[in-house]
């Protein structure tokens, strides 16, 4: 059975902290809400272990003064600078979700009518979101997974910068010295571009 937008939205439990952080390279900012509207104002803690000490802190100081049980925190998909904090809260007792940062865009623009980047701002908008039930879980891979997916992820970026290479170097064989091609006629053009490369 397909649910609406509103039981959706009803995935954040009422007795359940909403946190947000918006993540950036040296420095995060967090924020903490409940579901009847208190909240914690965004501030500003290191991306590194003593910053997110800090940050756990602020939020069980929040948690237990409010009465909450459990915590949702909620984050925009940033790439990497992100990967610390999360393999940090993964051990902690939080659920991990995402936002799509497109959302994060659009609701900025209804709230303050501007979709212009501001790090105090950015993370309400993302409470806003989960409230809204526009969040994802947050799969964290570890062990042999984790692994093989940083090995495969490098091993895509190296060949899309193979292949970068191999059209500029077609590209100035072209200009340069069209007729190599026809010289070596017999030989696959793909593998004297390969063999060129190869060569220090």
């Amino acid at each position: 059975m397909k649910r609406n937008k509103h039981e959706k939205g009803m995935e954040v439990n009422r007795k359940e902290l909403i946190g947000a952080v918006d993540i950036g390279m040296s420095v995060n900012y967090g924020y903490f809400r409940t579901w009847d509207g208190e909240e914690e104002a965004p501030f500003a803690f290191d991306n590194n272990r003593q910053g997110f000490e800090r940050f756990y802190t602020k939020l069980c100081a929040f948690r237990d003064a409010h009465g909450l049980e459990t915590a949702v925190i909620g984050f925009e998909s940033t790439g990497v600078y992100g990967v610390p904090l999360i393999y940090f809260l993964r051990t902690k007792q939080v659920r991990l979700v995402q936002v799509n940062p497109m959302h994060t865009n659009r609701v900025k623009e209804l709230n303050g009518n501007s979709p212009n980047k501001t790090d105090r701002k950015d993370p309400r908008v993302i409470a806003d979101i989960m409230m809204l039930g526009h969040a994802l879980s947050v799969v964290v891979p570890s062990g042999a997974a984790a692994e093989l997916r940083c090995l495969v992820h490098a091993r895509e970026r190296a060949r899309a910068r193979r292949t970068v290479v191999c059209n500029q170097l077609h590209a100035l064989v072209y200009v340069i010295f069209p007729e190599l091609l026809m010289i070596l006629k017999h030989v696959d053009s793909a593998s004297v571009i390969s063999v060129t490369i190869s060569i220090p």
